[in-house]
């Protein structure tokens, strides 16, 4: 779930970078559901997904 979530970026979640954009400019910005839900702000690389360390619930 996490590798889908936080490091694969889905095409159904790209947004539009800008309305003009020249030939060979990238029109469309990747996105993952984790970024789309506000967890991250960024697609998160194999190596930081299996190092985060995560806080442990209470």
């Amino acid at each position: 779930q996490a590798f889908y979530n936080f490091a694969r970026p889905h095409m159904s979640l790209r947004e539009k970078v800008s309305e003009t954009t020249k030939p060979f400019e990238q029109r469309w910005a990747s996105k993952t559901p984790g970024m789309a839900a506000g967890l991250t702000d960024h697609v998160w690389t194999f190596r930081e997904l299996l190092t985060v360390k995560l806080a442990q619930a209470p």
